[in-house]
């Protein structure tokens, strides 16, 4: 679990708020329930939750997303897998465009002092 806390720390601020959404549905849209398996307070989940104006209060820190991704991996380890999944298939698509970048600009530097 020590790669996941790693990992966690990665999870874009939108993410989170993804993750904590579809884990708060995961267990029936139960404020109480999803306060006891995080071992928060009541309050702290409906700051979770977008309003209707769809702003959201705060998002998860890297320990609670951890708690979160923990218990949704237990409970449902299909869709949490799936998520994951995503998450890091974005990731690499991101750092694989940053290094192409990075190499793009390295060739036509190269390029220019050829000519």
């Amino acid at each position: 679990m020590n790669a996941l806390k790693q990992f966690v720390s990665f999870i874009p601020k939108d993410e989170r708020i993804k993750l904590f959404v579809n884990f708060y549905r995961e267990y029936g849209f139960s404020s109480r329930e999803v306060a006891k398996i995080l071992g928060i307070n009541i309050r702290r989940v409906y700051f979770y939750l977008p309003n209707k104006k769809r702003k959201i209060r705060n998002y998860p820190n890297d320990e609670i997303t951890y708690l979160i991704l923990k218990n949704f991996l237990e409970k449902n380890p299909k869709k949490a897998f799936i998520y994951l999944r995503d998450i890091y298939n974005r990731f690499n698509k991101l750092r694989t465009t940053i290094i192409l970048k990075e190499v793009h600009h390295e060739i036509n530097k190269l390029y220019d002092i050829m000519l």
